[in-house]
């Protein structure tokens, strides 16, 4: 699978994980907590700007820009997880996605929180975004469990400063048999896991949830475990858990596309993504 240059020459990226940094205005009175969403909104709007002037000029080639995250599994069937899960599709993944794909505008749980802000969007605004990219690009290494908070969805929401407000929704890795969700990378990652199982599913609910011209897995990648430990050549070549999740991957991208997901190009994570870390993208 291959993806054409004038594709990647007009390709974005909305930040790692979908989070903009905390305290990157320098000076504002805006809370840290809402800085994000500030910066979220306004990158909405320029990038409608620009995906409509490209396409005013004509340019020759797709535009686009490219989303984070993972597969949402319900830790359990409560309702509360349930909800829990649609939380994270809506702050995440849907932040950006219900607007340019679907009708110009955020899920309901997102603009209960945005719109006492003032980050609403008008009808024209919501015309202008609507349609501003020519596929789904994703950056889709892996999956998790979602659950409700502690305190309860509700109990979450009425207070502003518990640690998961205003998304209002956990994580876990750890499944409720008590079993990792797949194998654990290298432990300076530990968000990542080899959860290729859910890759099908998870491509087919991109395509169900925002239609688009076909989807792009634009990095997946594997790191394996203790490599900076590894000091002879033989055993660096050697490592069977990157193999197995490289192999796994493209058997699941093959699957969904056997069973319908228009899957048009995959790029696999590389050291060179990396630089965005500390020198910028």
């Amino acid at each position: 699978m291959s993806i054409p240059y004038d594709f990647l020459l007009r390709f974005w990226k909305i930040s790692d994980k979908f989070k903009f940094p905390e305290n990157y205005f320098s000076n504002t009175t805006i809370p840290p907590k809402e800085q994000p969403y500030f910066c979220g909104h306004h990158s909405l709007l320029a990038h409608a700007s620009a995906y409509r002037l490209g396409k005013s000029m004509g340019l020759n080639g797709t535009i686009a820009f490219k989303s984070n995250g993972g597969y949402k599994i319900p830790l359990t069937n409560s309702t509360e997880d349930a909800k829990a899960v649609q939380r994270a599709w809506d702050f995440y993944e849907g932040w950006f996605a219900n607007p340019v794909y679907i009708n110009g505008d955020y899920a309901e749980s997102l603009k209960e929180y945005l719109s006492p802000l003032g980050l609403s969007f008008t009808e024209e605004q919501k015309k202008l975004i609507n349609g501003t990219a020519d596929l789904f690009a994703h950056d889709a290494y892996t999956s998790s469990y979602y659950f409700a908070p502690d305190a309860g969805i509700e109990g979450c929401l009425a207070n502003s400063s518990n640690e998961l407000y205003p998304s209002c929704y956990n994580t876990s890795n750890v499944g409720p048999n008590g079993w990792n969700i797949g194998a654990a990378a290298d432990p300076y990652t530990p968000w990542l896991h080899s959860a290729t199982d859910w890759v099908p599913i998870f491509l087919k609910y991109i395509q169900n949830t925002w239609p688009s011209g076909g989807i792009v897995v634009s990095e997946f990648g594997w790191a394996e475990p203790y490599e900076e430990l590894k000091t002879l050549k033989q055993d660096i070549l050697y490592d069977p858990g990157r193999t197995m999740y490289y192999r796994n991957y493209m058997q699941a991208i093959l699957m969904a596309i056997s069973e319908g997901v228009n899957v048009i190009g995959c790029l696999a994570w590389s050291i060179a993504d990396n630089l965005e870390w500390s020198d910028g993208e």
